[in-house]
């Protein structure tokens, strides 16, 4: 076993532990200090997860050509603090009640949601891992909007079980990716089905900050097969616990270029990137984007 290959076991074994240990610490603290303990974790992260660093460094510096390396080591801390920050948001688990969480969240554009929900057409409401993408799906359900969550598993059993279980505890229906089936249902019955498209995943290279973006065409292929309205919204963090939610105005898909349903997704990565490059340390850098990108250009 290389050691790269044993620094990701010992990485990925460490994760449940370290999230229990979070979530004790944040239990039952002040807002203030909530922030605190997230901002920590997440510097400790940066520090010790070389691989994960060098990422995020990498892909910044690949979306803005005129970031040196210190600045995008400074953003890049950054990044990992405002991860560590909604991860302990997430594991306080304390804001169970709507008025819980409209107290910390300030909230624009609602209207787009709610008009597309009264069409009756379904709704996607499309976010992404930016700010505290959790507070995202937990204002809609703990409004009593019916909301199905189609999410991907994480790499250790105990974290997928966590997350799900806590999800589920503010009312969202948990959906498989890959399995469409109770998203189709959702939506033909008028509901909301809440996704994050910004991750690498099988399907065409669409364009992203100048580069290839292998992206999951799921999203666009539901909304031409469902007719359902595309909602995008985002997160941002705040401090001390405070978000702004922004819903955006329906997402308007345009010709199907790189296969059904590319027309949506070529449309949200247009929106996001327009988003991220406001506020560069919201978004979960660290995750590799442009991999399948990479990977070819590698190959000739």
């Amino acid at each position: 076993m290389s050691f790269k290959s044993a620094q990701r076991k010992l990485v990925a074994a460490a994760a449940p532990a370290l999230i229990r240990t979070v979530q004790k610490l944040v239990a039952g603290q002040a807002d203030e200090k909530v922030d605190a303990i997230g901002a920590r974790f997440g510097r400790l992260i940066y520090t010790l997860d070389a691989r994960r660093r060098d990422r995020t460094i990498d892909n910044l510096m690949l979306a803005f050509p005129e970031m040196g390396p210190d600045e995008a080591a400074e953003t890049a801390q950054r990044v990992f603090e405002n991860f560590g920050r909604a991860g302990a948001d997430f594991l306080a688990g304390d804001l169970k009640k709507l008025e819980d969480v409209e107290a910390l969240t300030e909230v624009e554009g609602a209207h787009h949601l709610t008009d597309a929900i009264a069409q009756g057409q379904g709704v996607l409401y499309l976010s992404a891992h930016f700010g505290n993408f959790e507070r995202c799906s937990k204002w809609v359900t703990l409004q009593g909007i019916p909301m199905t969550v189609v999410a991907r598993d994480a790499n250790q059993n105990a974290v997928t079980k966590m997350v799900s279980d806590t999800r589920e505890a503010a009312g969202a229906k948990i959906a498989p990716r890959g399995k469409p089936t109770a998203a189709v249902r959702a939506l033909k019955k008028g509901e909301v089905v809440g996704i994050v498209c910004d991750q690498n995943a099988a399907g065409p290279l669409m364009p992203f900050f100048g580069h290839g973006a292998a992206s999951a065409l799921g999203a666009g292929v539901l909304q031409r097969r469902t007719g359902a309205i595309a909602v995008p919204a985002l997160c941002a963090q705040l401090p001390n616990r405070r978000c702004r939610l922004v819903v955006d105005e329906p997402l308007v898909a345009g010709p199907d270029e790189w296969g059904e349903g590319s027309g949506l997704l070529h449309a949200y990565h247009q929106w996001l990137e327009r988003r991220i490059r406001e506020q560069p340390d919201q978004w979960l850098w660290m995750h590799d984007r442009w991999k399948a990108e990479r990977q070819a250009r590698e190959k000739r």
